[in-house]
């Protein structure tokens, strides 16, 4: 069974962005050919369409920014799930932001301005009396609400009939926002983080990323991003996240080809082990049994797995298969 996660109806919004309305009832699925302010979309047209009974009546050549969430959920997860998911029954009048709003209020899913909102919620706008505007929330910082909206523009405020599908941030509790409409979703999984490492983008999945200690102090979700800082000892990166810094296992970052390390120690005894092929004299050797080394770290995966890589006193390295004491 597919689950309705917020991130889905997101990724519908996202792929919107710059559509221009059109000025007649031609080319309605090009995002920029004919353009124009007569309120023709293919949002609109989709519910007339495909689905008449969605609304209450044909609603192409109207304000279109409730159609175009109310599109974007149709997309993200079909025509039964979406309309429960924004609350409304069939022939209704959620083509308009007040009726819209109002359906959620009869669910008891409505959320004040002050609440923080989610990715995922609807939310809507007001110049001082019913709502006027409507997009959806796609990020939440400490500071901003991160929007998507229909029948806006680039500019910035709230922009409650200017043509087009655009991004939009805005204070968190501002007075013109009316409030938020969250749909019952599905729980994300906890898997497939998105992190950069040294300016690429890598994938791996992990649970845990701490703050400075090895209690786990925050788990993400999937498509979460975290800035790699630096390698730390002891077989953690320091990272940023929310302008916060944390530190997650080495062995949970995937550097593009190479094996995930982690340092097992400082300063160690080995107790008999055999230098890995490829290493630093060009050949294998074997070392004493009381020869100090300074471990760098243990190789946890891939081909090497087991081995460590030392330096000796006198600071020659080496990759190492041996018991270290």
């Amino acid at each position: 069974m597919s689950k309705n996660y917020a991130s889905k109806v997101v990724k519908v919004a996202e792929k919107e962005v710059g559509y221009l309305e059109k000025k007649s009832n031609s080319q309605l699925e090009s995002k920029t050919a004919n353009a124009g302010f007569g309120n023709w979309t293919k949002y609109a047209n989709y519910f007339d369409t495909k689905h008449p009974d969605f609304y209450n009546g044909k609603k192409n050549g109207f304000d279109w920014c409730d159609m175009f969430v109310d599109w974007c959920f149709v997309t993200a997860y079909g025509y039964e799930a979406g309309r429960k998911l924004l609350c409304q029954p069939l022939h209704s009048t959620g083509a308009g932001c007040p009726y819209s709003a109002q359906f959620y209020k009869n669910n008891g899913q409505f959320h004040s301005r002050l609440t923080t909102p989610k990715a995922g919620d609807q939310i809507f706008f007001t110049d001082g009396g019913e709502p006027c505007h409507t997009g959806i929330v796609y990020k939440v910082d400490n500071t901003f609400v991160y929007t998507i909206e229909g029948n806006t523009s680039s500019a910035a405020g709230v922009v409650a009939n200017g043509g087009c599908v655009a991004k939009k941030k805005y204070y968190l509790g501002s007075s013109y926002i009316y409030g938020y409409g969250r749909p019952k979703f599905d729980k994300e999984p906890k898997a497939n983080i998105k992190f950069k490492v040294k300016g690429g983008l890598y994938k791996k999945d992990f649970k845990d990323l701490v703050g400075g200690a090895s209690k786990p102090a925050k788990t993400l979700v999937a498509g979460s991003k975290v800035e790699w800082i630096s390698d730390d000892k002891f077989g953690w990166s320091k990272v940023k996240y929310g302008g916060k810094t944390y530190y997650v296992l080495n062995a949970n970052l995937d550097k593009k080809g190479l094996s995930s390390f982690k340092v097992v120690a400082l300063t160690k005894k080995t107790e008999g082990f055999k230098i890995a092929p490829g290493n630093k004299r060009g050949k294998d050797i074997t070392l004493a049994r009381t020869t100090k080394v300074k471990v760098i770290c243990t190789i946890t995966e891939g081909k090497y797995k087991g081995w460590s890589y030392v330096k000796d006193l006198k600071g020659t390295k080496y990759y190492l298969k041996a018991k270290l004491i």
